[in-house]
């Protein structure tokens, strides 16, 4: 039975994202010296699923698998359950739940994923999240919650607060939206000159109105320290695992004698480690995951973990200097100078696969085969090395090679979920299930006509037809009922130069220009799939 809620009025993006993918949940735990199910036949239950955006794609990857998702508000299950229908989908059940129901058994499973839930309700549910994890996590299982993070966080709690006094007054929920999305994007023109607030606002503009409405002006926003939620997990039966991001965040950490602190300070317990760590950086969120306390790591074999791993990134050298060191940037905002030769040829390696994949073993066995006579102290750092690159958030792994197309083609094509996800969603996965705004809404109704049947020219075409249909109705012919309307007249570009729209066949003319630079970042991005 349906369920009215905030989310039914505005959706809130349920997006995949890369660190919410069974792969990663796995290797993470693998990593840490646990051993979870594998992905292709585990089950995973999510709990506040909204649409099931994040689990659609797996369901498709994972034939084998079994996916459940829950959530209170009845409008994006409801969307979630059409949209695999359409597709295809068979082994995904999404049904609208209250986990404060003490009936509600959805069976047992492998992997338990509660995003974006936990500092967005209630104390009431929260317990009762607990209560249905420790009834549905199997003796192997790993559960991942995320929540907003102390001390970060308190830099958010004032935003949060000068919103509630800026719309102070405001009743309905619409017009207290607009004034606060208005304000910030007045403050926003501030940022960069470090002040927070501006900072702050301009952070809130980027990930969208939506997300504006669910978070800084929701009911609930509560912030924990981990030592909070871990401490919550023990009385659960839980035990800290890692964090389902293997980023590592930079600090007062990077500095030796903070480090040897951290090392002493934390006595080989990894909660409190991390605890500690989150003071040193400042961290802003986590993404927990926890297994049973019954659930003992064994000393982890990292280097085999990770050669049965395909490894994947956009680093791409920039610099050589006279001395042989050389320069990659990537796209994450990291620069890396290096002499190191293993270095070098792994970042050589990645660039030339780029977007597609390579698997670590194999490319390590290659190298030592090209190199026969590589000193032992110099092999000894490859695996480091890589982890090091995880960490610094330069590469991300799976656990198969993700198939991606590595040029445009005559006909470019994205995967069936992508084309149904970009009339729902600003935000668009890509073939590694990772999700990024797309820039311009001209650009989101393109995705939908990647399906390998149209050339450019011909994309240029139904895509001008599609983009006047909008300009000239507000929206298209079988655009979803719930979702928001694309606004092509609001584009950037269009609101820069009007001509551009003036016309269908300005449109035209507009997109064929444009056409080959926006596929080819398409095609950087993992977008494009073999048709």
């Amino acid at each position: 039975m349906g369920m009215a809620t905030s989310y039914d009025e505005i959706l809130y993006p349920t997006s995949p994202q890369h660190r919410l993918h069974l792969d990663n949940f796995y290797l993470c735990a693998k990593l840490n010296g646990y051993e979870p199910v594998r992905p292709e036949s585990a089950r995973l239950l999510e709990i506040g699923c909204g649409s099931g955006f994040n689990l659609i794609p797996m369901a498709l990857e994972f034939p084998h698998a079994r996916f459940v998702g829950v959530d209170y508000a009845a409008r994006p299950i409801e969307v979630g359950v059409r949209v695999a229908e359409q597709l295809g989908v068979r082994n995904l059940e999404l049904r609208c739940a209250d986990v404060l129901d003490p009936n509600l058994e959805l069976g047992e499973f492998d992997y338990i994923s509660a995003h974006g839930l936990y500092s967005w309700v209630p104390p009431a549910v929260r317990d009762a999240l607990w209560r249905l994890v420790a009834r549905s996590l199997a003796p192997q299982g790993i559960f991942h919650v995320s929540f907003n993070a102390l001390p970060g966080w308190y830099t958010s709690c004032a935003v949060r607060d000068f919103l509630q006094v800026i719309t102070a007054g405001e009743t309905d929920p619409m017009r207290k939206l607009d004034v606060a999305w208005n304000t910030l994007g007045l403050i926003a023109t501030q940022a960069g000159g470090g002040h927070m607030l501006a900072d702050e606002a301009a952070r809130i503009r980027r990930v969208g109105k939506e997300v504006l409405f669910h978070d800084e002006l929701g009911e609930f926003n509560e912030p924990f320290y981990l030592s909070q939620v871990t401490a919550r997990a023990g009385e659960a039966g839980l035990r800290y695992v890692a964090e389902a991001d293997l980023r590592f965040p930079h600090g007062l950490h990077d500095r030796p004698e903070i480090a040897e602190l951290l090392r002493q300070s934390s006595a080989g317990n990894v909660a409190q480690g991390r605890q500690l760590l989150d003071f040193f950086s400042t961290r802003r969120f986590h993404d927990a995951l926890f297994t049973w306390q019954e659930h003992v790591a064994k000393s982890p074999a990292i280097s085999k973990v990770l050669a049965s791993a395909w490894a994947y990134s956009d680093v791409h050298a920039v610099e050589t200097s006279e001395d042989g060191t050389r320069t990659f940037e990537h796209s994450g905002g990291v620069r890396v100078t290096t002499g190191h030769p293993l270095l070098g040829a792994l970042a050589d390696a990645l660039e030339a696969a780029s977007p597609a994949s390579i698997q670590l073993g194999t490319f390590w066995t290659e190298l030592q085969s090209r190199q026969p006579d590589l000193p032992q102290g110099l092999a000894s750092q490859f695996w480091p090395m890589v982890v090091q690159l995880l960490q610094g958030g330069v590469i991300r792994l799976r656990l198969r090679n993700v198939e991606v197309a590595c040029e445009a083609g005559e006909r470019p094509c994205v995967t069936p979920f992508t084309r149904m996800q970009a009339r729902w969603d600003r935000y668009v996965a890509n073939a590694y299930h990772a999700s990024s705004a797309v820039p311009e809404p001209w650009q989101q109704a393109l995705f939908t006509l990647l399906d390998g049947t149209r050339d450019r020219e011909r994309l240029a075409a139904d895509l001008a037809r599609l983009c006047w249909e909008d300009i000239q109705n507000g929206s298209t012919e079988g655009h979803p009922e719930f979702a928001a309307p694309w606004a092509i007249a609001q584009a950037p570009a269009f609101l820069e130069e009007p001509a551009r729209a003036a016309s269908q066949e300005a449109l035209r003319s507009y997109f064929a220009q444009r056409m080959e630079e926006v596929l080819t970042a398409y095609c950087r991005g993992g977008y494009l799939v073999p048709v």
